[in-house]
Formats: C-alpha cells, structure tokens, sequence
C-alpha cells in the first residue's frame, strides 16, 4: 500500500467549481475524470448543466492541493478530450 504525504493530497480549502463542456459522446466524461485523476485532483460533486445533441456541459466541483495545482488542473481540462 503506498502512503501519500498529507501535503501533497487535495485539500478542502482549495476547491473551486469548473464549467467543463465536451462531447456528448460514450467515455468522454470517464477521459476528462481520468485526466483529473493523472493531475492529482479530487472531484467532488458533478451537475449537467445543459445536454445537447453534440455536447455535454456539467459544473464540477475539484479539490487542489493550492492555487498553482489548481492552475495545473484547469489546464489540464482546457486540452482537447481525445
């Protein structure tokens, strides 16, 4: 079992809400958790906002360790879902 640092987990005081929109397609979702996942972020609660024929909007709420892991992760999900 690997032990991580308590400094180096996503914590409660810097959570933010991200507006992400992607293809309304299978698995497109699961990449953009995934990618959250590589970045070291937590996801928290996950609302659609608008459903439409090609794209999907949600606002999700993230956890980051601090502002700069924060910037990281928006980049992240700013990429194109591949």
């Amino acid at each position: 079992m690997t032990t991580k640092r308590i400094e180096n987990l996503p914590s409660v005081s810097c959570r933010f809400t991200a507006r992400i929109t992607y293809p309304n397609r299978i698995g497109a979702f699961a990449r953009v958790v995934n990618a959250l996942g590589r970045q070291g972020g937590d996801l928290g609660a996950c609302d659609i906002v608008m459903p439409e024929g090609t794209l999907m909007t949600r606002d999700v709420i993230l956890r980051a360790r601090d502002v700069s892991h924060q910037e990281q992760i928006v980049a992240t999900l700013r990429r194109p879902c591949r």
